[in-house]
């Protein structure tokens, strides 16, 4: 994990990205690639970051009447712009890649679906390749508004709170480290809002690879990692690590990257905003159930993470920003072996 200071993050991590706005660097990157490339696809990736960041920056004024629809189109072209960067081209996109459908009888807006479609040429199906491109998701089925939401640990806890009832996708776990081993455990409480809470991981790509079988002791379950552990979490900005839960989509499981999963969700509070106002602006103006609250902090949550995982992707490491002190290793608390042999010394003289 690379650590950069930062009074604030989402103008640090523009500044950061707007390196890759100028032709220089851009062809300095495709060279260190080994990447071909025309000044046709410099153009399109240099223009899509600063459309994206000009999105972005007007989306923290914006209501939520236009909100959502200003990050899509923010996300869309960051997506872009680094995809371009990733293979040198720009690709052929037709369409968004996805449909909207609403029940017809829905009492909330996490109950939309998203249907994937055109793999060849839609959006989603082009940017999903990026992360993984062994994943037809055109062939998944429709996919809920609440199940991707409930995949974001960001919003974990405003997913519990407002949608009980429904499960979530990622599993929060406690770190505990000694010198010989390192532990993790979950809340037992937790696993009850699934429907086996004692096969969960089951549903967890790579756990029984990495993970003795889970102990239940008391009101954790503990993780004990094996030898030849490798990493299959995923992280909230705060360092938190989740496990992600695998969806069941026409009797598959599978996982989606986090950006696809705001991608999907921008998409669909963005089409509902804009050619539904018959849904959008009641929610908007009188729910009643605090929905709007959990959707307000998906797309304050998709403005500050965004552009950092763009970063990541694109710098193959995960950044955090902060604001404490750096350059300060404080070792105050430790002490030196000399310390301890005075210590010693002086018990052995009490006695």
């Amino acid at each position: 994990m690379k650590t950069i200071f930062a009074e604030s993050p989402e103008t640090e991590q523009w500044r950061i990205l707007q390196t890759y706005t100028y032709s220089s660097n851009i062809e300095r990157y495709f060279n260190n690639k080994g990447l071909s490339y025309d000044n046709k696809t410099i153009e399109i990736i240099s223009g899509s970051i600063l459309q994206a960041q000009e999105y972005f920056n007007t989306s923290i004024q914006a209501s939520l009447y236009t909100r959502s629809l200003l990050l899509y189109y923010g996300v869309s072209n960051l997506l872009l712009g680094i995809l371009g960067l990733h293979n040198g081209k720009t690709e052929h996109i037709t369409d968004h890649g996805m449909k909207i459908i609403i029940p017809p009888e829905y009492s909330k807006i996490a109950e939309i679906q998203i249907r994937p479609c055109n793999e060849v040429s839609g959006a989603l199906s082009i940017f999903l390749k990026m992360f993984d491109d062994s994943l037809n998701i055109c062939h998944s089925g429709d996919w809920t508004i609440s199940e991707l939401l409930g995949s974001i640990p960001e919003i974990l806890d405003d997913f519990l709170l407002c949608y009980q009832g429904h499960q979530p996708y990622c599993i929060p776990l406690e770190i505990k480290k000694n010198k010989q081993n390192v532990v993790e455990r979950i809340q037992n409480n937790y696993l009850n809002n699934f429907s086996e809470p004692f096969s969960f991981s089951n549903d967890i790509r790579g756990f029984k690879a990495n993970y003795l079988s889970p102990q239940y002791i008391g009101e954790y379950v503990i993780l004990r990692r094996k030898l030849d552990y490798n990493e299959i979490g995923i992280f909230h900005i705060s360092g938190k690590k989740h496990l992600q839960v695998l969806h069941l989509k026409n009797s598959k499981k599978i996982a989606l990257p986090i950006e696809i999963y705001m991608f999907m969700i921008l998409f669909s509070l963005s089409y509902v905003s804009r050619y539904h106002s018959e849904i959008w602006n009641p929610f908007v103006s009188k729910d009643a159930t605090g929905e709007k609250l959990i959707i307000e902090r998906f797309l304050d949550s998709c403005r500050r993470l965004f552009p950092n995982y763009m970063l990541n992707y694109l710098e193959k490491e995960n950044i955090r920003f902060t604001n404490s002190p750096q350059g300060i290793t404080d070792t105050s608390t430790q002490l030196t072996e000399q310390e301890v042999i005075e210590i010693v010394n002086n018990m052995d003289r009490r006695k």
